[in-house]
């Protein structure tokens, strides 16, 4: 327990590098997807629109395109891909970023 606790990060940025780096390769472009929009979102989100935004593609140029083989059909992997960055609690889902 001891040899745990000496590896534990050593500030804020510290930990969010740690979970950064537990996420699943897989899963790097949508959960910076998924943080963008929990962070600029006008309101919490529901896991059902986050699976939705998994199949948003904004950096088209002919704008945002929707493909729908994209859309998580299990919304419970945008609670894995975003790893503890988000929570999910009535329904929504929300940044678990402290700034």
């Amino acid at each position: 327990m001891e040899k745990q606790l000496r590896s534990l990060p050593k500030d804020l940025d510290g930990t969010y590098d740690q979970i950064l780096l537990n996420i699943k390769e897989t899963y790097h472009e949508d959960a910076k997807t998924f943080l963008e929009w929990c962070a600029f979102s006008a309101r919490p989100l529901t896991l059902e629109e986050m699976a939705t935004v998994a199949a948003t593609e904004c950096n088209s140029e002919e704008g945002p395109i929707y493909n729908p083989k994209r859309q998580y059909k299990n919304k419970e992997t945008v609670l894995a891909a975003c790893s503890s960055l988000v929570t999910h609690s009535e329904g929504t889902v929300k940044p678990n970023i402290k700034w």
